[in-house]
Formats: C-alpha cells, sequence, structure tokens
C-alpha cells in the first residue's frame, strides 16, 4: 500500500517515474516531465445498470479480443477466483481460443482453490497444468536468487509465488501469460469493499436488504475484525488504520526505528471509488504489475493483464 507513493526505490539514489508521465532530456540534461494521462472518476448520473452491465461485459470482450492476439503460444494464470476464471471462459466460450492454463495448488486447506480451478477447466474444456507447492530448503534458494533479479526484496509471498508460475509456462513453451490482475480494484472485490460500499449506501431504503446480502453471503468469510463490523465505516468514514494493519507489532521487529503514516490521493469524494482508484493508480496494482513483470521477463514471458484496458476502465 506504499512501496511506490514516493517514487523511492530501493536503490538509494534512485527514483521511479511516476505512472503516464513522460521525462524529456534535453542537450543540455535538464529534465522536463509531464503527464499525458491523468484517471479521474466522473460518473454519469444518467447511466442505467443495465447500461452498466452491457458496457462492462463489452469492454471487457473487447479487451479481451486485442490480448489473445499473438503469433507465439499464450498461456493463462487460473486461480480460484471469478477474474482469472472470466477471462479463460471468455477466451474459450467467446472467442473459441485453444486455452493453456497454469495454476498453484496449495495444500493449505485455507488458500486451495483446487475444486474452483478443476471447475472452471470442466466447464471450458481447457488444458490444465497445476504445480503443487512443497515445504522445503530449496524455496529459500529460489527466493535469494528471485531477491538477486529483483535488485530489492520481493513484496510479498505471493510474487514468490508467482514467479514459479512464469517459471512453469516458459518451461511448457509459451511466450505470453494472461493474468486477471486489476479485476479486484475495478469490480470491487476486497473485503473492505463491501462495508465501504454499505456506507455509500446510508441513506437509502436499500440499506437495510443490503445489509442482510453482506450478512449472509460475505460475512462467514471474513477474518480482519475490523471488516466484520458492517457499520465500521458508519462509524467514522476517515478510518484507515485497517490498511497498516499491526504496523507497530511489526516495526518492532526492525533494527533501525521506521514510521509512515498512511497517505491517499484525493481521486473522488465517494469513500469507495476513492479507496478503489488509490488501489488502482497509487498502490496495489502498481506493486503488482512491478512484480509480475520482473518475474515474467526472468522467464522470457510477456505479460497481459485484460482488466487493465482504459476503455473498460
Amino acid at each position: 500500500k506504499s512501496l511506490y507513493k514516493s517514487g523511492e526505490h530501493f536503490l538509494e539514489g534512485i527514483e521511479e517515474i511516476d505512472i503516464s508521465t513522460i521525462v524529456n532530456v534535453a542537450h543540455d540534461l535538464r529534465l522536463k516531465e509531464y503527464r499525458y494521462w491523468s484517471p479521474a472518476y466522473n460518473p454519469d448520473s444518467s447511466m442505467t445498470m443495465e447500461a452498466a452491465i452491457e458496457g462492462s461485459r463489452h469492454h471487457l470482450i473487447e479487451s479481451m479480443r486485442l490480448r489473445l492476439r499473438s503469433d507465439v503460444p499464450l498461456a493463462f494464470c487460473l486461480s480460484g477466483g471469478v477474474d482469472s476464471a472470466s477471462l479463460v471462459s471468455i477466451a474459450a466460450k467467446v472467442f473459441n481460443a485453444k486455452v493453456n492454463t497454469f495454476s498453484i495448488i496449495d495444500r493449505d486447506h485455507r488458500y486451495d482453490e483446487f475444486e474452483n480451478i478443476q471447475a472452471t477447466v470442466n466447464d471450458t474444456g481447457c488444458s490444465s497444468t497445476k504445480i503443487i507447492l512443497e515445504p522445503g530448503d530449496s524455496n529459500i534458494a529460489r527466493l535469494e536468487e528471485l531477491i538477486r533479479y529483483h535488485d530489492a526484496p520481493v513484496a510479498t509471498i505471493s510474487y514468490f509465488v508467482h514467479s514459479m508460475l512464469s517459471e512453469s509456462i516458459s518451461g511448457s513453451g509459451y511466450k505470453i501469460s494472461i493474468s486477471g490482475t486489476g479485476a479486484d480494484e475495478m469490480f470491487t472485490g476486497y473485503y473492505d469493499h463491501f462495508i465501504m460500499h454499505l456506507f455509500e449506501m446510508r441513506d437509502t431504503t436499500d440499506l437495510p436488504r443490503l445489509k442482510k446480502e453482506w450478512e449472509t453471503h460475505v460475512l462467514q468469510y471474513v477474518r480482519h475484525p475490523d471488516f466484520r463490523k458492517w457499520d465500521y465505516f458508519i462509524e467514522d468514514h476517515r478510518r484507515r488504520s485497517h490498511i497498516y494493519f499491526n504496523n507497530d507489532e511489526f516495526r518492532k521487529l526492525l533494527k533501525v526505528e521506521f514510521a509512515e503514516e498512511f497517505t491517499e490521493v484525493k481521486y473522488s469524494q465517494s469513500l469507495l471509488r476513492n479507496r478503489m482508484m488509490n488501489e488502482m493508480f497509487a498502490e496495489v496494482v502498481r506493486v503488482i504489475l512491478h512484480e509480475d513483470d520482473l518475474n515474467s521477463m526472468k522467464y522470457s514471458i510477456e505479460n497481459r493483464s485484460p482488466f487493465l484496458d482504459k476503455n473498460l476502465f
């Protein structure tokens, strides 16, 4: 949530060029930078729910059509989630593409998505390569090698596991991988999004029904104590302590004292939309793409993310 907000890099003296930014270097080495695109949230109050659904469907399918263009073999990263399953299903059912999927299987029952993965494989008839996570010292050696390649610590364990996917995709002869990056940020895939939505609907007659649906379909899966409170943001919409959850405990493990206040960009007056856009443009997706691209390039794979389509956004 904070890795790329300041432009700082893990290597001292190195800064990252901001998103949607061009830097011109003049003959006297003076730098001039400018933004060529700035995201904004400008809702169309006349748009119906049906139009929003059909528009999203149209642009996602069109994005998938463009990302299927290739003169080399391509593969899909398939988890048990709706995002990657949607892409696999569109490719197979709408475009009749020959779909080849690669999945991580975790023996830990809390993270085992085998049944969901297999349901998509059975439904679409795609091929499926499954990489089963195994404990052992070899994981430490792999992590050390990955850190050297990244020139920095690997951001989270997810990208360590993703490197195994990239290696398997490359080893099977594929040159392009397609992933569901950006779907959670585009279509409210996080648990705090649900209760932010309840905040947004607080003054409407739909609130009791939406609260009941949340209690019936979502609450049972939520472990974070704050996100189990349906009125968490209704009590105080400025709450952000959940984002750096337990940071005081983690700080005790550091040799050098470090503290960081949470900040976010103001994209919208809407609590939910503003959080989603911060995750898309300032926080989560930026980290995912950085790690995904490094892992993909390590194994000479081109990474494509159909949800990150400007028209769809």
